[in-house]
């Protein structure tokens, strides 16, 4: 497959994980929504109980504020696409039936692989070659009744250092080859256990090679400091609403956790950050959030804290 130029090749996955699994399952009408949302019994106690838990967690960040030692780096680009993609593959993932594990396990791998090789050609960041030490950096636990979270960052970090570690097979001058990075991490996810038939669907690997420029533009912009990462989380988070039908709830855990969680540890050491999983681990038991509910923030939390450190 050709290589594809930088505009083609980075994007703000998330959209196009879901785009190309919609694509297979949505119904035809484009005036309705693509997937049943949520009913509305049960929404305000949701809510109210997700709420209660980000106070926790500013909170706990009361403590940790005057500690921190580093700068929110352009990596964190990277961990954005990383954990947001893993987030909407985590939800998409169990509404089309391949599984929750499957969807964020696959999606996030891609989404980091794609847009830290693009970015890196572009010196926007600088080229990362993932340590296989840097694999077992997994600190936050499942105590839900299975490993789901517990194996998310562990697989994401195994599969980032075998696409690092071979850079030069996607690469060439500023140009990334998407198509041979898919067929790749596909592979890997078999690897892993991570695989559903339905990533090998030729239709969802030529809508995703197509609709990953879609969002090019903003974090090429976001790192040359053209747009906030204000700005990008606002867009994506209206693009969710506006194709996806995702409830507010669930947009909630996106822009109020996902984005403000990915920010704030990028500005946290190794230490630290390992710390502050532990303690954000605590939070999230505690909390009076639903089993699920607490799977899925966990599970994002698991891909935020590993790709942090994967990345650096």
């Amino acid at each position: 497959m050709r290589n594809l130029k930088l505009r083609n090749a980075i994007g703000a996955f998330i959209a196009v994980a879901v785009l190309s699994i919609t694509a297979i399952t949505s119904c035809t009408n484009d005036d309705e929504p693509k997937y049943e949302v949520q009913t509305e019994q049960g929404i305000d106690a949701e809510n109210l109980q997700f709420a209660e838990f980000l106070m926790s967690v500013d909170s706990l960040k009361s403590n940790y504020a005057p500690i921190v030692t580093r700068g929110d780096g352009d990596n964190c680009y990277v961990t954005i696409a990383d954990a947001a993609g893993g987030f909407v593959g985590w939800l998409i993932g169990g509404r089309i039936g391949v599984g929750k594990k499957r969807g964020a396990g696959y999606c996030s791998s891609l989404a980091s692989a794609i847009v830290e090789l693009a970015l890196s050609c572009q010196e926007i960041i600088p080229v990362n070659s993932v340590t296989l030490a840097k694999q077992d950096f997994s600190v936050i636990s499942s105590r839900y009744g299975d490993d789901v979270t517990d194996s998310l960052g562990y697989y994401h970090n195994c599969i980032m250092v075998k696409i690092t570690q071979d850079r030069a097979k996607y690469t060439v001058n500023d140009s990334v080859n998407m198509g041979l990075i898919y067929d790749d991490v596909v592979s890997y996810c078999k690897d892993y256990g991570l695989y559903a038939t339905e990533f090998d669907a030729p239709e969802m690997k030529t809508r995703m090679l197509t609709q990953v420029g879609n969002m090019c533009d903003m974090l090429v912009q976001c790192g040359k400091g053209e747009l906030s990462k204000e700005e990008f989380v606002e867009r994506q988070s209206k693009y969710l609403k506006r194709e996806y039908g995702l409830t507010d709830l669930e947009l909630g855990v996106f822009k109020d956790y996902i984005a403000k969680e990915t920010f704030y540890c990028a500005t946290l050491d190794d230490n630290l950050l390992r710390k502050y999983a532990k303690d954000l681990d605590r939070e999230i038991e505690a909390s009076a959030m639903s089993n699920e509910l607490k799977k899925e923030v966990s599970s994002v939390s698991q891909i935020i804290v590993n790709s942090t450190l994967c990345w650096r």
